[in-house]
Formats: C-alpha cells, structure tokens, sequence
C-alpha cells in the first residue's frame, strides 16, 4: 500500500514540475514579446547582428537580381494594366517542302484458300489484318495471293512481292 502511495506522491510531484515549467516559460515568452512590440512601438529596435548580416546579404541577392532584370528584355506585367510585350524580331523560317508520301510495304502475309490477310506499313504507322477490300491510309487491298499483294489508291497499282 505504501509503495502505491509513494508512486502516487511522486507521479503529482513530477506533474507539479512540469506545470511550473510550463508557467515559467510562457511567462517569459510573454515578456519577450511585449519587449520587442513595446521596442517596435517606440522605434528604438537595436538589430541583432545575425539579422543585420542576413539583410545585408538579402540587399546584396536583390542587387544582383536587378543586374539580371535589367538584362533581360522587359515584357508584360501581369501587376500593371497597359505593358505590353514588345515583339521581338524574327528571322523568317525557310519554307519546307513537303515529304514524299511514304511507300506502302508489305509487313505480313497469312495466306490460305479461305481467308487471306496482310499487314502493311506505311512510313511508321503498321495496319492490323487486313482483308480483300480492306482500306489502309487511303491504300486498298486489290488482291493477295501467295506470292504477291496488289494495292490501289487513286488509280495507281502497286505489286509487293510477299519476300
């Protein structure tokens, strides 16, 4: 019984020590800051020489970024109605002329006697199977055979050898 007292005793001890430590330190948190609002107030703030060293080097940075402002061509400001970007000069692009369209080239070919299917590729783009008939980046199947595949676009035939 006794050691459930002494327990007791010590846990409202150890308790009574942390609420005055909390007390202590709010107190003095307090005086701190109504020194420094009291001191602001009154316009007589002593600078700490971290806080100086920090701003000089803060003035410095900002120094240095008008430097590379000024570098930089000026543009719109998105704080300040009426600025506008001045158009920068540019040299003209040359006039490209178009590409040959790709040749369609035979990429698979499953023949048998009932339903015979391709693939073809034209430039990158590979078609799925494809069936007498079928159409392909505006090429038609005309006709396959175990050997050969006959395409169309357009009036124009194209054989492609199945090797």
């Amino acid at each position: 019984m006794k050691s459930e007292g002494r327990r007791f005793t010590r846990f409202h001890v150890a308790l009574g020590f942390v609420v005055i430590a909390v007390v202590v330190l709010g107190i003095r948190s307090e005086n701190a800051a109504t020194e420094v609002l009291t001191a602001r107030r009154q316009g007589n703030v002593t600078p700490d020489p971290m806080l100086a060293q920090s701003i000089a080097s803060a003035e410095m940075m900002s120094a240095r970024d008008s430097i590379l402002a000024s570098s930089i061509p000026t543009g719109r400001d998105p704080f300040q109605e009426g600025t506008v970007r001045k158009p920068r000069a540019t040299e003209p692009h040359p006039v490209r002329q178009a590409a040959p369209a790709p040749k369609p080239a035979l990429r698979a070919l499953l023949y048998d006697n009932i339903a015979p299917m391709i693939q073809l590729g034209v430039g990158e783009q590979i078609s799925g199977w494809l069936h007498k008939g079928d159409q392909f980046q505006g090429w038609t199947v005309v006709e396959i055979t175990s050997s050969s595949v006959e395409i169309g676009r357009s009036g124009e035939r194209v054989v492609l050898p199945a090797w």
